[in-house]
């Protein structure tokens, strides 16, 4: 297992002109950028997301969420399409009138879902995501956890590089040139991590629920924070 304080022991020891104690912020900065940027890559950790958006065409999620893998009707046996938000727009269009049946297409702008339609009123969606971490501050914080990441403990080697990656041109020291390095070792871990996942077939969801909030239309938002 390693916490926090051991990511940033790791990180310091091999970037020679960092701190673990002093250069703290930047360490954690990208070491929590490292979490979601797996996260992303290897959808290591999902969740399970159902609730009922009512017969609105736009939907705002009321949980962080970091990537959506699948979205169904409970009652369906069929995943939705999705597709970008100018064919949402355009599929919109070319619908005249309303439509009794569900719609099949979805885009995604975080925190907006778009349908193609709006679907019933009490028609109930299933989301699989991976969820936004909490950012890693305290010396304790395990990425191993749901809250941090859920990362598998076997990978936490992972994090670490992402982070010496782009830690290594901090000084514009020696260790500058080892950035390429880093990173090849990174995408390389990266790649096993996804063939081991699809080996166990992937991680198991888990259940949760979302509440309605109407059919307010939202601008996106950017939760691509930066820690």
């Amino acid at each position: 297992m390693s916490v926090l304080s051991d990511l940033q022991t790791e990180v310091a020891s091999e970037i020679g002109s960092i701190n673990a104690t002093d250069d703290a912020t930047a360490i954690n900065r990208e070491l929590n950028r490292g979490v979601r940027d797996i996260l992303r890559r290897t959808h290591c950790y999902v969740e399970s997301e159902t609730f009922t958006p009512g017969a609105n065409e736009n939907y705002t999620l009321d949980t962080t969420v970091l990537e959506v893998i699948d979205m169904y009707f409970t009652n369906a046996t069929l995943s939705l399409d999705r597709v970008t938000v100018a064919e949402i727009h355009r599929l919109r269009r070319a619908v005249t009138g309303t439509s009794s049946s569900q719609p099949r297409r979805y885009a995604w702008q975080n925190p907006l879902i778009l349908f193609e339609y709006a679907p019933g009123a009490s028609d109930t969606l299933t989301v699989v995501n991976v969820p936004a971490p909490t950012a890693m501050s305290a010396a304790g914080n395990d990425p191993a956890t749901a809250t941090y990441g859920g990362i598998p403990v076997d990978y936490h080697w992972l994090i670490a590089r992402y982070a010496m990656r782009f830690l290594a041109s901090f000084d514009d020291d020696a260790s500058s040139a080892q950035g390429s390095r880093y990173w090849e070792e990174y995408m390389s871990g990266i790649a096993d991590m996804r063939r081991e996942l699809t080996k166990k077939g992937g991680a198991r969801p888990m259940k949760a629920t979302l509440g309605p909030v109407g059919g307010r239309i939202f601008p996106p938002a950017d939760n691509s924070t930066d820690w």
